[in-house]
């Protein structure tokens, strides 16, 4: 379930280009996509599909509400405000 918690507000890093999914996964439907550098008030984490990159496995997903619609980001893409030890899990 989501770990409902503070809103963080994050930066996206690591790349351009990073998908805000439907559901905690890589195969959810695409609903935004944000570039690095751009922040966001995250609300909740949940623990979803695990990805890895470059050797690194991160199973969480950022939650945000924007525009009407609500998205998940996996956490390899979110700054260090971000991380499940910030939103007190």
């Amino acid at each position: 379930g989501f770990s409902k918690r503070e809103t963080r507000v994050c930066s996206i890093v690591g790349s351009n280009n990073v998908k805000c999914r439907a559901g905690p996964s890589t195969s959810s439907k695409v609903v935004y996509v944000f570039d690095k550098g751009d922040r966001f008030a995250f609300d909740c984490v949940k623990s979803g599909e695990c990805v890895v990159i470059n050797g690194a496995t991160n199973c969480g997903w950022d939650y945000l509400y924007q525009g009407g619609q609500g998205c998940y980001v996996s956490g390899h893409y979110t700054d260090s405000e971000c991380t499940l030890g910030m939103f007190g899990l």
